[in-house]
């Protein structure tokens, strides 16, 4: 991962965290910088790490503790062979190359971040109900989720696990908005938690019940986050204030939705807070939990309908919630690899709103008003900009298969993914055998 003019990393709260990783080096302006782990002990106390910029590269070990900085343990040498300069990111030299500067290998017993291994021990998923991305560990047959990460992060990759009979250290690299690394983390779980699912959502559910009880007397006092605007302040910032403070509580009921499914009063409450936001990706969420409880047990859902519209703040979204539906639930997801018996289970109207999905995904503008508004309220849609689709829809490819034209264009694009392009060729040979039309566009 690639930074430019900026040393920060993120931090992120698991059963033991330690601080930021970041150990200043001299930088210049416009200089390219990233920092990687490449080694690690066992307990995530020790790492080695590489920091990179166009000028060389920096190699020390660091002590983590918790709550306080790093501290550097050992420098080594550790210079950029011939020709490495113009991507130094891409060539950090392997930890067996390092020469220290102390006695001794004080990296020894430290073990080697693989990245080709992490997804053996760890992976990141998102959770479609809530829009919360959770890290999830392997554990005896299953991956159980251990945290909710950091929204604000544009792309959030596991680069490196270390596994032992005590504890799992996660290294995580984060990609901040606009392209900005904020390097490699590392993450130690104790392994006697991991299973511990249940107390995780019960602690989650507490935060946000007392963050919720906290907004609401702020509400009814006219305080906080609620209170009038002071004189001289803009009014719309004023109001983005509020709304953002609203939205950090709803994120704590869906954190604790992510873990386990919520009781039908904490929806409720849940539902109070997305009727403050009144965004069209919010209300999304809320239908998810609206169907999903409704699926559960009709007369629950009618009683919850029952108690929206009794107050005059939430009785516009008891009507939404009322009368829409959601097309992709229980539709499995098209990030995911798929087969022909996955899809064979779907019914005929599922599969053309699963293409649909994926031409979406790719970034298509819908002339079904119906598909537009609701790609428009998911978290991963960015429909092209009107020249870029406009030229699309000229394509004469397209216009002979709008399926054809994103598997042999779109999905030899560089940031394709695999198992889009997979599963929207097998949707294609299985709706063409079906003699179904071109999907709406």
């Amino acid at each position: 991962m690639v930074r430019r003019n900026r040393r920060r990393r993120f931090v992120v709260l698991a059963a033991v965290t330690y601080a930021s990783l970041a150990i200043p080096a001299a930088a210049e302006a416009g200089d390219i910088s990233c920092d990687r782990i490449l080694a690690v002990s066992a307990d995530g106390h020790l790492a080695a790490e590489a920091s990179t910029s166009d000028r060389g590269v920096d190699c020390h070990l660091v002590r983590l503790s918790k709550g306080r900085p790093p501290e550097i343990v050992a420098k080594a040498e550790c210079p950029l062979k011939e020709g490495d300069y113009d991507f130094p990111c891409d060539h950090a030299p392997a930890i067996d190359q390092w020469r220290w500067t102390v006695a001794g290998n004080p990296a020894k017993g430290l073990h080697t971040i693989d990245p080709t291994s992490a997804a053996e021990f760890a992976r990141l998923r998102y959770d479609d109900d809530t829009d919360v991305l959770f890290l999830e560990v392997k554990h005896g047959v299953g991956w159980v989720r251990i945290e909710a990460m950091d929204e604000t992060l544009d792309s959030l990759s596991v680069v490196g696990a270390v596994s032992s009979d005590s504890t799992l250290v996660v290294v995580l690299n984060a990609l901040g908005h606009q392209g900005i690394s904020y390097g490699d983390t590392p993450m130690v779980f104790p392994v006697s938690e991991l299973d511990k699912v249940d107390e995780r959502w019960l602690r989650a559910r507490a935060s946000a019940e007392k963050s919720s009880a906290s907004i609401e007397r702020q509400r009814r006092r006219h305080a906080g986050i609620f209170a009038d605007p002071p004189k001289n302040e803009d009014p719309l910032l004023w109001s983005m204030r509020t709304r953002h403070g609203v939205a950090r509580v709803l994120r704590k009921w869906q954190i604790a939705d992510g873990f386990r499914p919520l009781p039908t009063d904490e929806i409720r409450r849940a539902l109070g807070l997305v009727a403050m936001l009144e965004a069209p990706r919010r209300k999304y969420q809320a239908l998810r939990w609206f169907l999903r409880t409704r699926q559960k047990d009709a007369a629950e859902a009618e009683v919850l309908l029952t108690q929206l519209r009794a107050a005059e703040q939430t009785r516009a979204l008891a009507d939404y919630l009322a009368t829409a539906e959601d097309p992709l639930l229980g539709v499995p997801s098209f990030e995911s690899k798929l087969t022909a018996d996955d899809l064979a289970r779907l019914s005929v109207a599922q599969l053309t709103w699963l293409r649909r999905g994926v031409h979406a995904w790719f970034g298509a503008r819908f002339d079904d008003p119906q598909s537009q508004s609701y790609f428009e309220q998911l978290r991963w849609y960015t429909p092209m900009s009107r020249r870029e689709w406009r030229a699309v829809v000229a394509d004469v490819r397209w216009k002979r298969d709008p399926d054809e034209y994103f598997i042999t264009v779109r999905c030899g694009a560089p940031e394709a993914r695999a198992p889009v392009c997979s599963n929207l060729q097998l949707l294609h040979k299985l709706l063409a055998a079906r003699s179904q039309e071109p999907v709406a566009r």
